[in-house]
């Protein structure tokens, strides 16, 4: 198979690219067409190319899902890649770099394009918006949930822990305390 096969291959399909060589794989023209076809092709790329600026900031114009989570860690803290992610898709904030969650126009555009997006913003700026995070509750036969409004105190450490990711009943656990001994 000869460049301008694999070409034609990606620019019809680029996730074609994970069947190819992997010569291809580290040609930017091919790696730059397959994410410009479908950009979650970057998963395939060789490493060298998933710090390619130009690379990048095509694979998150190109891409419904999560390109950005293939990118390599330094392009997670450029601003205009990390824009261009969340505006396309709210939820590819969750890969951004740490330092953009906290920047509240990155978090502004995720938040308008998904508003599920807010719940990866960092503490700092969770006040702004209406959190929407599905948590789904099972209780044991005979077992109590308790449900309140939370205060400024309650609200800052569910935030903490939610931020750490601890085991969502964990979580639970903690609001259902809160709000029995208000």
């Amino acid at each position: 198979m000869d460049k301008n096969e694999a070409l034609k291959i990606v620019q019809e399909r680029g996730d074609e690219l994970a069947n190819l060589p992997d010569k291809f794989k580290k040609d930017k023209e091919i790696v730059f067409e397959a994410v410009k076809s479908l950009g979650r092709a970057l998963v395939y790329a060789d490493e060298s190319l998933k710090k390619d600026k130009e690379i990048v900031l095509e694979a998150v114009k190109h891409a419904y899902d999560y390109a950005l989570k293939f990118a390599d860690d330094s392009l997670k803290k450029d601003k205009e890649i990390v824009l261009e992610a969340v505006k396309k898709n709210g939820e590819a904030l969750q890969y951004a770099d740490d330092s953009l969650k906290k920047d509240k126009e990155i978090v502004d555009a995720a938040v308008k394009q998904d508003d599920r997006a807010s719940q990866y913003a960092d503490i700092s700026l969770k006040k702004y918006y209406k959190i929407t995070k599905e948590i789904y509750i099972k209780t044991e036969p005979g077992g109590r949930v308790a449900f309140g409004k939370l205060d400024k105190t309650q609200e800052e450490l569910f935030y903490k822990n939610y931020s750490k990711k601890e085991d969502i009943d964990e979580i639970l656990f903690y609001l259902v305390l809160l709000n029995e001994y208000k």
